[in-house]
């Protein structure tokens, strides 16, 4: 059981990493915190 793709959102600094981007073109560096949350579906 875990969390599916599509429901996964990864936040750096406030902003949302898309698809398709690289970690680098976030300036990511290494020893960086990367927030995952859950995407919630409505009723």
């Amino acid at each position: 059981m875990g969390i599916p793709r599509d429901q996964q959102r990864l936040i750096y600094r406030g902003q949302q990493l898309e698809n398709g981007h690289k970690i680098s073109d976030y300036n990511i560096t290494d020893g960086t915190v990367i927030d995952m949350i859950m995407r919630m579906t409505g009723c």
